[in-house]
């Protein structure tokens, strides 16, 4: 009527329950191994010719520590031995 674009304002829980939302898999379930199933939002990208997606859960708490401490600020194995003796990291 006045040329302008418009569309409603959905809530959180409205856009959710979007059928246009659901069938593009932008709600996805994702099982963390301590924290157990939870919600996130999908990639909005999709290709029409890759496969399903697959989301791997965030790191859990020190996942990384030794990988960070050796490879990224070049500890020694005897220093990071050292670190978890004295509480340093856990």
């Amino acid at each position: 009527e006045a040329g302008i674009p418009v569309a409603p304002v959905n809530t959180l829980g409205e856009a959710v329950e979007d059928s246009q939302v659901l069938s593009r898999n932008m709600i996805v379930s994702i099982e963390h191994p301590e924290g157990g199933s939870y919600k996130a939002t999908g990639n909005p990208f999709k290709m029409s010719n890759s496969e399903n997606e697959i989301f791997n859960p965030p790191p859990t708490l020190g996942q990384h520590t030794e990988q960070i401490l050796a490879e990224v600020l070049n500890y020694s194995p005897e220093q990071i031995k050292m670190f978890y003796e004295n509480e340093v990291v856990g």
